[in-house]
């Protein structure tokens, strides 16, 4: 572990700068980045796959049901 970021703009100066080479995060930084230098790139990984999924659930307005008693 070299650093931590908080932040896009903090990730890319890391990678611009040259002081990280390789990290792990879902923004597409790297895309960005590539049309400043094509020497920074994305590389998916060789077995399996990487996915974010987001879920967004409303629920309907109703009652919750007593406690069961044990």
């Amino acid at each position: 572990m070299k650093t931590y970021w908080t932040g896009g703009d903090d990730l890319s100066n890391l990678l611009r700068s040259g002081e990280i080479v390789a990290y792990d995060a879902w923004d597409g930084t790297a895309f960005k980045l590539n049309t400043e230098n094509p020497d920074i790139n994305f590389t998916p990984p060789a077995h399996g796959t990487l996915a974010l999924v987001s879920v967004f659930v409303q629920l309907e307005k109703r009652r919750s049901p007593a406690p069961r008693k044990r």
